[in-house]
């Protein structure tokens, strides 16, 4: 049920501003269930020569828009992208929403304007066609728009979170979220690591903004899973059916990177992986039977969230699951986007 999956968090453990890279906390917990903290800059000392790390590339887009529309201002929100239309098209929250109506035109520079299509009633969303193909609209966003930060953070966007919510390795634009377990990683900790043998491998999950909506259904099995795009290539494919076929240890960094894995096996019907984009609802929640992934470094997540319900499932238990984030809260670990780390390893 839902409420198995609540706990209290003192609002004071919301991280506000992100620490520097690789100087986060990590709360390591092994298959004995042992605990240990360390400095995510140290986390490198876990690892052995031929293991696998899984990040996310997915690059952050600057998401929140000002318009203007029958000269009234206008926010807009991008949530979800519409695929197979030649220009732009995504799903959006606006304020105020009453401003558009079918057929209104918000124009937010000289170059990008976009055309309502659609209005949703039951999730008061609307959709917009914008007037660019993807190349010209990603460029023209990156300079009128503004980064994404997640409504748990309670202050104004900073010049700095331009670079703060976005990874080192972040490469293929799409994301309204940042992968955040992703955000403790330095170039210097990833050459340390592939110094070490271990092997680094990458798939896009483009993170939509339902990654943050909390399940509204007491009961687990009705919650239905938003989509989110991912792609898996061929490098990634030989690296991961490789370390399957040798029992070596695959890590994925971030809740994204678990569902992509999940979700190219499921597709591949449990055979070796073969490169492919696809769309993904999985939810992955306690008794569920993980075919990739064996260990996950992930930030602490929303009580009665999808995520958390994930870590619940790779502890193996939601008795498991609350007592380790029950360490982390009387510990003060910072929680959620710019907070902490877990390392949880099934082997």
């Amino acid at each position: 049920m839902l409420s198995d999956f609540d706990f209290e968090l003192p609002n004071e453990l919301i991280a506000q501003h992100p620490l520097p890279r690789g100087k986060s906390r990590v709360l390591c917990h092994d298959s004995q269930r042992n605990l240990q903290e360390i400095i995510f800059e140290d986390i490198h000392k876990f690892f052995n020569s031929d293991d696998v790390v899984v990040l996310n590339n997915t690059k952050v887009i600057p998401s929140f828009l000002s318009g203007n529309v029958n000269d009234s201002e206008i926010t807009v929100n991008l949530i979800n992208r519409y695929s197979g239309t030649s220009n732009e098209t995504w799903e959006v929250l606006s304020k105020p929403r009453k401003k558009l109506a079918i057929n209104s035109i918000v124009k937010f520079s000289e170059t990008l304007s976009g055309r309502v299509i659609e209005k949703y009633n039951i999730n008061d969303m609307d959709v917009i066609e914008f007037n660019l193909p993807s190349e010209e609209f990603y460029n023209e966003i990156d300079l009128v728009g503004n980064m994404p930060l997640p409504q748990y953070i309670k202050r104004p966007t900073s010049p700095t979170d331009s670079t703060t919510y976005q990874t080192v390795f972040s490469k293929v634009k799409g994301s309204v979220a940042a992968p955040t377990a992703g955000l403790h990683f330095t170039t210097d900790l990833l050459e340390i690591l592939k110094n070490k043998g271990v092997h680094i491998a990458y798939i896009t999950l483009h993170v939509g903004s339902g990654t943050f909506l909390p399940v509204r259904t007491e009961k687990i099995s009705d919650h239905k899973m938003h989509n989110e795009f991912y792609n898996i290539d061929q490098n990634t494919c030989d690296i991961i059916n490789e370390a399957q076929s040798k029992q070596n240890k695959i890590v994925a960094i971030g809740t994204t990177s678990l569902r992509a894995l999940e979700s190219a096996a499921n597709f591949c019907n449990g055979e070796k992986l073969v490169p492919h984009s696809n769309y993904t609802n999985l939810f992955v929640t306690v008794g569920y039977e993980f075919k990739i992934v064996d260990s996950i470094v992930t930030n602490f997540h929303l009580p009665k969230s999808t995520l958390f319900m994930l870590v619940c499932a790779l502890l193996g238990s939601v008795d498991d699951g609350q007592r380790l984030y029950k360490h982390a809260i009387q510990n003060k670990y910072r929680f959620f986007s710019y907070g902490d780390a877990c390392f949880i390893q099934i082997k």
